[in-house]
């Protein structure tokens, strides 16, 4: 995830590297968070597949702490997981 989230452009200029730690850190820890505690894996990376991606996202959203856990990150929850659904999607046609 973190080599090919370096290759992408936003705005024609490549991501910042501290915005790629901090997508892939909310991606590895943040189902550790007691807001999360009934979603398996924990570490989302775990999960290769889209479709499944995409259930668990819905789990995630869908939890009562969601909001608040989001809003400490600006949103940046929530760009992660679009992130990281993005590079499930890399190799389809």
């Amino acid at each position: 995830f973190i080599s090919w989230f370096k290759e992408q452009l936003y705005r024609g200029r490549p991501y910042n590297p501290v915005t790629i730690s901090g997508y892939a850190g909310r991606i590895e820890s943040a189902c550790y968070d007691p807001a999360f505690e009934a979603i398996e894996p924990k570490n989302l990376f775990e999960v290769l597949d889209y479709h499944e991606f995409m259930e668990i996202r819905k789990q995630i959203m869908a939890c009562p702490g969601f909001e608040a856990f989001d809003a400490k990150s600006h949103r940046g929850f929530t760009a992660a997981l679009n992130k990281y659904a993005d590079f499930l999607l890399r190799d389809r046609p």
